[in-house]
């Protein structure tokens, strides 16, 4: 998985100390094309999967970073 996100040259100082093991589950999204409006669904039966959040800024936004994750999802 990889984050469609463009990044901005607004930058931030925090940081994480270092990558995490994270739990993710999948979910189910459609998204408006007219509107924009997205829906997000949380299946009750989804599976966990283990993950990997990383340490470092993948990219950043005037009120957020965004960091990379890496998962078994196929």
């Amino acid at each position: 998985m990889e984050s469609m996100f463009v990044q901005t040259t607004r930058t931030d100082n925090a940081q994480v100390d270092a990558s995490v093991i994270v739990q993710l589950k999948r979910a189910h999204t459609t998204c408006d094309a007219e509107t924009g409006a997205v829906e997000i669904e949380w299946p009750k039966n989804a599976l966990l999967c283990e993950g990997v959040l990383g340490n470092e800024v993948f990219a950043s936004g005037a009120t957020k970073n965004v960091y990379k994750v890496g998962s078994s999802f196929i």
